[in-house]
């Protein structure tokens, strides 16, 4: 082949990363387009770190290594790829993912619900003014009446008001810490864990219908072509057979200029010394 021919055979044989390898099937080529999504994904969740419990950030790191498999050491033309590990992993990146989010949630409505009731006890008896009901609160007897005016804290026996002021300071205290870890990590850690679950598990489904399709082809698959030339004065052809892989051998076969009377019974081979090429005379008809 020419230049051309060999720059061309040398870009189908490059490997493809992502997901336009026209070698892999369409399952094959999607399950790669979606582990470079997780592997996006995955990374940011890994800033759950910093926000107990930490299930989301331990299924981003999972979520990395399975897309990473995926991505690095995916299917590729010639080769049958194992599916396996990375399906076990992107499955169980997705239940840690769902797990992390609801955890997330979860702990964010015990925060809210410290910063409108208050915190521990030991906090409240540290207020100032803070009243002992006799009974149970009450708004219409007891304690209802003695903390006229008063807020209390639904602590376990509800015996206890304290003043407003004093909870509107647990307040600002508890809800400053709060919203800030909630405003930065918390809201997005929960988005992008729950992104990352709707991705592993639709890859996962993919990944299991790749894995049941015959192994990719090779890029190189086309077979040789084969050409007549015209060779010299004796209006005889030649045939020269173009291989379309680099690696193989390119054969020419032409008649000899003079052929001799030995030659005429019984061709004669002449090999050169270049790689990869032979000559061959014919048999004369």
């Amino acid at each position: 082949p020419d230049g051309r021919d060999s720059e061309r055979l040398a870009s189908r044989s490059r490997p493809s990363m992502c997901c336009s390898d026209p070698a892999l099937s369409k399952h094959a080529n999607t399950a790669k387009c979606l582990g470079v999504g997780i592997l996006i994904f995955g990374i940011i969740t890994l800033l759950g770190f910093g926000i107990p419990p930490y299930v989301g950030a331990i299924g981003g790191l999972v979520a990395v290594i399975g897309s990473s498999l995926l991505i690095c050491c995916g299917p590729r033309a010639g080769v049958r790829f194992n599916y396996g590990p990375a399906i076990f992993l992107l499955g169980v990146a997705t239940v840690l993912h769902l797990v992390g989010a609801i955890c997330w949630i979860n702990w964010y409505i015990n925060i809210s619900k410290k910063v409108m009731v208050g915190d521990t006890r030991a906090e409240r008896d540290a207020w100032a003014e803070c009243v002992a009901c006799a009974d149970e609160f009450d708004e219409s007897r007891g304690c209802g009446a003695q903390c006229s005016g008063r807020s209390h804290f639904v602590d376990g026996d509800l015996t206890t008001c304290c003043e407003l002021a004093g909870v509107r300071l647990g307040k600002s205290v508890s809800f400053a810490l709060g919203a800030g870890v909630a405003g930065v990590f918390l809201f997005p850690s929960i988005v992008f864990a729950l992104i990352s679950s709707i991705l592993e598990a639709a890859c996962v489904i993919v990944c299991c219908k790749a894995m049941k399709e015959p192994p990719p082809r090779s890029r190189i698959s086309n077979p040789p072509v084969v050409v007549d030339l015209p060779v010299g004065c004796y209006g005889a052809y030649g045939q020269t057979v173009v291989a379309h892989a680099v690696a193989q051998p390119i054969v020419h076969s032409v008649p000899l200029a003079q052929p001799s009377v030995a030659a005429t019974a019984q061709p004669q081979a002449v090999a050169m010394a270049a790689p990869a090429v032979e000559y061959a005379a014919p048999s004369l008809k």
